[in-house]
């Protein structure tokens, strides 16, 4: 299958992973994939020199961009694309635009609650949690148009839950150091955490417009001697294996691909209860607690510090829950299906327009 999976942001986050990853993953079970990004996507050296991966590098200006448009489907015309993949809004605004234009079925991946007006030109949309699904159908998309199904990582399971009980607790975090990861909440929590007795350290992985705040922050809660900060974190995994416990304190978190990787590795997880992570885990393989809690986020902290069987336990079945349904042998072949399913399906001369459920000619 020839797949064109277009990405044109100029961060790095868990959409972007996700994308790296399908590509990646297409790629190394024979596809020919073709990888449009922007020049300044980050980390595409995860991409270059890849067996079956063609790297098509656009710039685009904003979702105004009409030139882009037009260099997006000589793109996929000149790869002979059978579908093309969008991840994030302006990708399938601008990505689905030229799917249209080169008769090649779109298909996007909804990895956030964005305005659908940006995907009127997508076939068929992939929701990754049951949430996103609800959004979808509640403005109107019909749903034989949607298929749900998760993100996933490439990180190799660990065969076993490490036993990890030291006498001090090591909390790692990473991600973009924006407002919506509330890393504050996280260090004012690590703060309680300290001045309880606990014997803790922080590791806050990544970068961001907040760190030098968050690093005040730290400072002024008298726990910046306890915190690491080692920078953007490009080997997930040797980053996790310095940890005892993943905390994600989120404000606003759709799905959370870190925590995956966290699954995958076995470390136990503590999490914000918003609308991804519920969806992700339960009860049973992770701690929860309500977004900017402070107090509530010490104490699944101690918790957590304070009783290493029960962290195993959680570790163990969050493990058990990544091998059946997130990694990745579980969840490509399901995006395989749904690309054959909608390339058999697609009417080349009509254009589907995603909030009204009806078709309607293309001009």
């Amino acid at each position: 299958m020839r797949v064109t999976q277009i990405m044109v942001a100029k961060e790095f986050g868990g959409a972007e992973r996700s994308f790296v990853d399908t590509a990646t993953a297409l790629a190394e079970r024979g596809h020919q994939v073709q990888a449009v990004c922007h020049p300044q996507f980050p980390n595409l050296s995860l991409l270059e020199g890849r067996a079956n991966i063609q790297l098509e590098l656009i710039h685009v200006g904003g979702s105004w961009d009409w030139r882009a448009v037009r260099l997006i489907t000589h793109a996929i015309q000149s790869f002979d694309s059978a579908i093309v993949h969008a991840h994030m809004a302006r990708a399938a605004w601008l990505g689905g635009q030229a799917a249209h234009r080169a008769g090649v079925p779109c298909v996007a991946k909804l990895h956030n609650y964005a305005k659908l007006s940006y995907y009127r030109h997508v076939d068929h949309f992939v929701a990754t949690t049951p949430d996103q699904l609800r959004y979808l159908r509640q403005n109107g998309i019909a749903p034989e148009r949607v298929s749900v199904i998760p993100n996933f990582s490439r990180i190799k399971p660990v065969a076993s839950i490490p036993d990890r009980a030291s006498a001090e607790t090591v909390f790692i975090t990473c991600g973009r150091l924006v407002t919506e990861k509330a890393i504050d909440t996280l260090i004012a929590a690590f703060a309680d955490l300290r001045r309880s007795g606990v014997n803790g350290k922080l590791v806050i992985g990544g970068d961001g417009p907040l760190k030098d705040e968050l690093q005040q922050l730290g400072r002024r809660s008298g726990v910046d001697e306890h915190i690491e900060w080692p920078g953007w974190v490009s080997d997930v995994e040797a980053f996790l294996a310095r940890g005892d416990v993943f905390v994600l304190s989120s404000r606003s978190e759709s799905f959370g691909i870190v925590l995956l990787e966290a699954m995958a590795r076995g470390i136990p997880i503590i999490t914000t209860r918003t609308k991804g992570p519920p969806q992700v885990l339960g009860e049973n393989e992770a701690w929860f607690v309500d977004p900017d809690d402070v107090s509530g986020l010490a104490i699944a902290m101690r918790d957590a510090a304070g009783n290493n069987s029960l962290r195993q336990t959680r570790a163990c079945a969050a493990l058990k829950l990544y091998r059946n349904k997130y990694f990745e042998s579980a969840v490509v072949p399901r995006l395989e299906a749904l690309y054959e399913q909608v390339i058999l399906s697609h009417a080349p001369a009509r254009r589907l327009w995603p909030w009204s459920g009806f078709q309607r000619r293309a001009a």
